[in-house]
């Protein structure tokens, strides 16, 4: 991606424990592909709602790793902030090697 054009966005220890602050960094820096686990992306979203927090128009992909995503943990994000050029990939791979080998777009 920074090969093409793209930038990675570095995220501070504190603001990676902090759900508003992470929310409100991924608007302001327009970002548009999120790795996340699915339980911080959980804890994000659900904390979105709580604080009727704004979409993330800028995002376009979200690819969950680390551990297992169980589809009800998705509900509040279909419910409240899904937006149609959104795409969500469940990876799995091995963590050791930190490669994914299959994934299922959901």
């Amino acid at each position: 991606a920074l090969a093409t054009g793209g930038r990675a966005v570095i995220v501070s220890h504190d603001t990676t424990r902090n759900a508003d602050a992470m929310w409100q960094l991924l608007r302001d820096e327009h970002v548009t592909v999120l790795s996340q686990t699915p339980s911080m992306f959980r804890e994000l979203v659900g904390q979105a709602a709580r604080s009727s927090a704004p979409s993330l128009p800028d995002l376009r992909w979200i690819v969950f790793g680390g551990e297992a995503l169980e589809p009800k943990h998705l509900q509040t994000w279909f419910e409240r902030y899904t937006q149609p050029r959104t795409r969500l990939v469940n990876m799995y791979g091995i963590t050791e090697t930190t490669v994914h080998v299959t994934y299922q777009e959901i």
